[in-house]
């Protein structure tokens, strides 16, 4: 049995089938059945989403089938991905959270992800029960359940207040002051998401001049050409508006990427370095990464002593190997940090002021971090998804290996989108894009030849 979710929930097309109204609500029960066996008999959860178009679709689907069950459901409207998180810190009688986003996908995708009150984000096995409960309510000849009582569904009016209070609480106001020089200007860009009124809030609050970009979301426009993915407008916008730094967020708020006074920009392999210098982290003997992160950190770290620990593509992974090795600090250079000591999944805005700190520690106005190994990515639209371990595709990435050395040859299926993904690292810049196109070209031919 295939599992429903990816490598962060479950996501894809909303004219696909699994986002039809019947699918939905059986989707709802299968998370309600869930809830129920891990949490007891008529557990509550929150549900919110991003601000996405067919948001509401999805959520009155999914909370006939959780109320079904029955679940009780706190209604958060629009929140920030991570903001469901702290919540459920902040309501120990919560079990778990639901957020509907596709996080920095455009507005045709979406996506259901899942919090837990006890361990956070689901483990394998978790998902798997889901998608066994979920099979079981598809099965049109399975035996109609008993009538049973139903959940019932309340607001949650203050949610993101709250978000933004524990964020005052537990960063702004126990922490070294956020005000590095007097009248510091910040862009956001809020990639017309569900940070789009937050972010502005909270950097005030930190006494920040704030420019703000796509503010408006329209529910069609989330990450359209704005953003963590796309952050030319931000970067222009710090230049134009002679700002001293800018942040830019996805569309649930998870990732963040920054921009110095310059326009440069810093990716979340930066902000991983930068963090370093900051005394909560300074300390930790080693960071994790993912297969992703670039060789110029890895070797930057092994000139302090530190060590990089990759592991697979997606926060989940990250928080496995912090939790087991007792670190600190882990991310993936698209812009998920995990900050362990506050909250066990990316948080954009978190990260964005705990960078802020740091800056206002060292005076490191230009983020400066470490020396990039130059990398070159293409994704590859596929319809069938071999083993790559297999012959042709083994020997194929072996010979791209052996022609790079000492750089990387990076090849992997995306877990959110129908595409392979190839990424070529290697010290000189033409090297990476040079390997890269050739490797594409022959991974294509093999593809074709598929039967």
């Amino acid at each position: 049995m295939q599992s429903l979710f990816g490598t962060d929930g479950i996501r894809g097309k909303v004219t696909s089938g699994f986002f039809s109204t019947a699918s939905l609500i059986h989707a709802g029960a299968a998370i309600g059945r869930w809830a129920c066996a891990r949490h007891g008999h008529r557990p509550t959860l929150i549900i919110g989403y991003d601000t996405r178009y067919s948001a509401q679709h999805i959520k009155q689907a999914l909370i006939e089938g959780l109320t079904q069950v029955p679940v009780d459901i706190l209604d958060a409207h629009i929140i920030p991905t991570p903001a469901a998180a702290h919540l459920l810190q902040c309501m120990p009688h919560v079990a778990a959270a639901i957020i509907i986003s596709a996080s920095h996908n455009d507005a045709q995708d979406n996506g259901i992800k899942l919090f837990d009150q006890k361990i956070g984000k689901l483990t394998s096995q978790d998902e798997l029960d889901i998608t066994r409960y979920y099979h079981e309510e598809s099965d049109a000849s399975r035996t109609e359940k008993a009538p049973s009582l139903h959940g019932c569904v309340l607001p949650l009016s203050h949610a993101s207040a709250t978000y933004v209070q524990h964020l005052y609480t537990e960063i702004i106001k126990s922490c070294t002051p956020l005000v590095p020089t007097p009248n510091y200007h910040v862009v956001l860009d809020v990639a017309y998401g569900a940070m789009a009124h937050i972010a502005t809030q909270v950097f005030e609050k930190c006494g920040a001049k704030v420019t703000t970009l796509h503010s408006t979301p329209d529910g069609y426009n989330i990450n359209q050409q704005a953003g963590s993915t796309d952050p030319r407008a931000l970067q222009a916008a710090v230049i134009r508006e002679k700002a001293d730094l800018g942040f830019a967020f996805d569309g649930d708020g998870d990732r963040v990427v920054a921009v110095n006074k310059h326009g440069q920009l810093k990716n979340g392999d930066d902000l991983l370095y930068l963090l370093l210098t900051h005394p909560d982290y300074a300390h930790t003997p080693s960071v994790v990464g993912t297969i992703m992160t670039n060789g110029g950190l890895e070797h930057a770290l092994a000139q302090q002593n530190k060590t990089l620990l990759r592991t697979p593509v997606g926060d989940r992974f990250i928080m496995d190997a912090l939790n087991r090795e007792k670190l600190l600090l882990g991310g993936e250079p698209v812009g998920h940090i995990i900050l362990r000591n506050h909250l066990y999944t990316g948080d954009g805005l978190l990260v964005a002021l705990k960078i802020l700190e740091t800056i206002a520690i060292t005076s490191n106005w230009d983020m400066t971090t470490f020396t990039h190994y130059a990398q070159a990515s293409y994704k590859l639209p596929i319809e069938k998804r071999p083993n790559l371990t297999n012959e042709p595709f083994a020997q194929i990435i072996q010979n791209a290996q052996e022609l790079i050395t000492p750089g990387r040859v990076l090849v992997r299926y995306s877990g959110t989108e129908p595409v392979l993904r190839i990424t070529t690292e290697a010290e000189d810049v033409s090297r990476a894009h040079k390997e890269c196109g050739t490797l594409v070209d022959i991974l294509q031919n093999a593809f074709k030849e598929l039967p």
